[in-house]
């Protein structure tokens, strides 16, 4: 009789347990204060603007240098920064690739597309745009990875946008056809090389991005 009763007894303590652990638990997930239960925050943020001075109409591009007035696309580009957060995020300048098409009959090669090459160079100022070149830029690359529909990733300015203010930078971009590309050797006799004629059409994007993610 002893024996059963101490089971009895060793049973109830477990079950006990078991519903105080289990109350204990669901306790802890469901509880709630009976004052101070509202909680407003404000999520601050910002805005980016690029200026890249309007449209670029050009039916000129060219084998050239990239400081080539006529055969090369030169830019002043003014990013404004207005930062709400108390931390300083980074500016990121993107081009947009709208078209990049060859004339119909054409292919666009790997070797062509190597040969359009991008720069940008972070200036101090307006003051400074006329006399930088490309020969040391911020970032550089070429339309070899890129078609249409493509988002050219030209430059991050890590911490640039500063906490609780606004700021404003200046770049100048280059675009370029590569001066030692010859294409093929019917130019000029009968068209066929997959530069002559390419449509070309890029478009800003910007964003800004917070600096320690």
């Amino acid at each position: 009789m002893k024996s059963k009763e101490k089971l009895l007894m060793a049973i109830i303590a477990v079950t006990l347990i078991i519903v105080l652990v289990g109350g204990a638990t669901f306790a802890y997930w469901t509880w709630r204060s009976s004052t101070n239960t509202s909680v407003t925050f404000t999520v601050q943020g910002g805005s980016i603007t690029i200026d890249g001075g309007g449209n670029i109409t050009s039916k000129s591009l060219a084998p050239a240098a990239c400081t080539n007035g006529t055969y090369a696309i030169q830019r002043q580009i003014t990013v404004t920064s207005k930062n709400d957060t108390g931390t300083d995020m980074n500016e990121i300048l993107q081009l947009k690739v709208t078209a990049l098409t060859p004339v119909t009959g054409r292919t666009l090669t790997t070797t062509a597309k190597q040969s359009i090459k991008w720069a940008i160079v972070k200036i101090s100022g307006t003051s400074a745009y006329a006399s930088t070149n490309c020969s040391s830029p911020s970032a550089q690359g070429t339309f070899e990875n890129y078609s249409t529909g493509s988002v050219i990733p030209l430059y991050t300015a890590t911490g640039n946008a500063k906490a609780n203010a606004t700021t404003t930078s200046y770049y100048k971009l280059f675009i370029w056809i590569d001066s030692g590309y010859t294409g093929t050797t019917t130019v000029g006799t009968t068209v066929t090389d997959p530069l002559q004629e390419l449509t070309l059409k890029l478009d800003w994007q910007g964003s800004m991005t917070n600096a320690t993610s």
